[in-house]
């Protein structure tokens, strides 16, 4: 169980410093953490931030429903830097090199290997309930429909809102996809297409951002603000630190 700040935080710096490579986390120190270990962990921790943002969510379609636009507001802001922390959080995830994504890693993730944890020839993080309800339920269901006719008033928080997914969590996931070769080999979400995994993961967002923006009104832009601009919420020092990029 955890808590859910019921305001934005404004705490984006503190996303970010948190993010930065931290050396009981570095594998080559501590040779003992085996990559397996940091690969679950880091997906329990986005997983952790997937379950805020169903509550943020749902918090955010209440006030809306009650006509509380301030209190739309706050939890839009929240959803947004939720949105940065988890793809922080998957880009942690993958704290260890290629060479043992390619051993310890994949094997784990593909079915007919010794080693597999999983009994579906298309991995997907929809296997997970509350991935699966964050996606199926909260933003298809409940959020695509409000989102066709949101108030003006949030027309600034949805940007970033939209932005955040792209340049956060999207963002994240792609990097760390490419960091382990996501760009040459196929992917394992959908193993019977040739396609690389990149631009599997391209497809997922553009199909994403489609029901986060149904009206086409955010255009493909810096993150954020001016101000923001030069931050890195993604954690990519901290990959770059121990040697993964």
């Amino acid at each position: 169980m955890f808590l859910l700040n019921t305001g934005a935080s404004n705490n984006i710096d503190d996303i970010q410093n948190s993010t930065n490579y931290h050396t009981n986390l570095n594998i080559e120190t501590h040779p003992n953490i085996s990559p397996l270990h940091i690969w679950k962990k880091g997906h329990w921790v986005f997983l952790v931030f997937s379950q805020a943002l169903i509550i943020s969510l749902d918090r955010f379609l209440a006030a809306l429903g009650n006509d509380q636009l301030d209190q739309a507001k706050v939890e839009l802001e929240t959803t947004t830097e939720l949105m940065y922390a988890s793809g922080a959080a998957m880009k942690l995830t993958g704290n260890f090199t290629r060479e043992k994504y390619e051993s310890e890693i994949r094997p784990t993730m593909t079915i007919g290997n010794p080693q597999s944890l999983v009994q579906s020839e298309n991995l997907s993080g929809l296997m997970m309930w509350n991935h699966d309800y964050l996606i199926k339920i909260i933003c298809k269901q409940k959020l695509l429909p409000i989102l066709k006719t949101l108030p003006s008033i949030l027309e600034l928080e949805h940007e970033n809102f939209v932005r955040a997914y792209k340049w956060g969590i999207s963002d994240g996931h792609k990097s760390i996809c490419a960091e382990f070769g996501g760009g040459e080999i196929g992917s394992l979400i959908a193993a019977s297409e040739s396609s690389a995994a990149i631009k599997t993961l391209e497809k997922f967002e553009h199909s994403r951002v489609k029901i986060l923006d149904p009206m086409g009104i955010v255009k493909d832009s810096c993150p954020l603000n001016l101000d923001s601009e030069s931050k890195d919420f993604s954690g990519k020092d901290a990959i770059e630190d121990s040697s993964l990029s």
